[in-house]
């Protein structure tokens, strides 16, 4: 058991191993290009990285990550191929791995270490990774929405729950003792991994019955963001650092919903956040 005083702790990364860190980023994500062009397989550059593909042309400067985005369809078409890429990468999901719950999937790189408080007593380690989410049909607004909404942020808490308590990693002494609590709790009504997984599922297959304008990604821990169809309907080639990346056509609208109308301009040095990993093991690379 560990017990720590920040889950993040306030420090910045030294530049060279920010920089070391994007250059292995951008490989695997010039891999992952180059996997979806073969199969004929279409994403989007997504989040923080959208956002850093227009305004910075490239990563956001101090951003230690990288997110893309696919269609359910897509994304169940990347999953059919995805041992290809057994020689070099884990291709961590709930399919393959028992203790791994989330709804989007990471490219992690074999032998290399991402310094993750999450993957503690797992079946998976973190290794460098980017982020494959999905997107998933929401109802349109209304009553319907706002019940779906409620499902899937009970099973948002649920899964955070558990992997704090499996990791068994807290901010204090009390969030221990709370955390031992929720653990008792879970085990008493037999919620583990593989009722989560069930809850996931269920959500994902309710999406498949909706025919809606809307999509949103189960795999955030912000909630559900509604993303209208239309902004999606094309994609522009648009550069990133030394790559090519599909963005999507209608960007403006999309950065407008997820940062604010301000996102053209750069936050004060305070609020210029990333994950700020305890360390990497960058292994060969």
């Amino acid at each position: 058991m560990v017990v720590i005083s920040k889950l993040v702790e306030d420090k910045e990364y030294e530049p060279e191993d920010l920089k070391h860190l994007h250059e292995v980023l951008l490989m695997i994500l010039k891999d992952f290009i180059a996997f979806c062009d073969d199969h004929e397989i279409t994403y989007f550059i997504d989040g923080g990285s959208a956002l850093g593909c227009v305004r910075h042309q490239g990563f956001i400067p101090w951003d230690d990550d990288i997110d893309v985005i696919l269609f359910r369809d897509q994304y169940d078409k990347f999953m059919q191929y995805r041992h290809e890429f057994d020689d070099k990468y884990d291709i961590l999901n709930m399919e393959d791995y028992e203790y791994y719950c989330r709804l989007y999937t990471k490219i992690s790189l074999k032998n290399t270490c991402h310094g993750e408080i999450f993957d503690n007593n797992t079946d998976y380690t973190f290794g460098i990774n980017i982020d494959v989410f999905v997107f998933d049909d929401i109802p349109n607004p209304g009553l319907k929405r706002k019940f779906f909404t409620l499902q899937f942020e009970i099973f948002r808490k649920i899964l955070w729950f558990y992997e704090v308590t499996t990791c068994d990693i807290y901010l204090s002494k009390n969030k221990e003792r709370i955390g031992h609590l929720i653990r008792f709790l879970f085990k008493m009504f037999n919620i583990n991994n593989r009722t989560i997984k069930k809850l996931g599922k269920k959500l994902i297959k309710k999406s498949k019955q909706l025919n809606s304008d809307y999509v949103s990604s189960f795999g955030t821990p912000y909630g559900l963001y509604p993303f209208d169809k239309s902004i999606y309907s094309s994609y522009t080639k648009s550069k990133f650092e030394s790559l090519e990346v599909n963005l999507m056509q209608d960007y403006e609208k999309y950065l407008n919903i997820n940062f604010g109308k301000d996102w053209r301009e750069l936050p004060p040095v305070e609020k210029r956040q990333n994950h700020k990993y305890e360390g990497f093991d960058f292994g060969k690379y």
